[in-house]
């Protein structure tokens, strides 16, 4: 279960975005939505870490620019 505080560590984002509607969707939960996730979308995965003491947001992006896949990896 994730509560608005709780779990840190383990909390996964799901943010897709369907190109035809240009609707957003963010899930937070356990697990990333991967059944949400199809060609006509473009993502974002967010998931917590801890590196040394700190917690960090790591994100995963995944973009499909004129019909080309890319992929970008953004830390913070």
């Amino acid at each position: 279960m994730v509560t608005s505080i709780e779990p840190i560590i383990h909390r996964r984002y799901t943010l897709t975005h369907f190109d035809i509607t240009a609707d957003l969707f963010l899930t937070i939960g356990l697990r990333f939505v991967r059944d949400k996730i199809n060609i006509m979308r473009d993502e974002v995965l967010g998931k917590w870490t801890k590196v040394g003491g700190f917690y960090v947001c790591n994100v995963h992006v995944d973009l499909d620019i004129d019909g080309q896949f890319n992929q970008t990896v953004a830390v913070k």
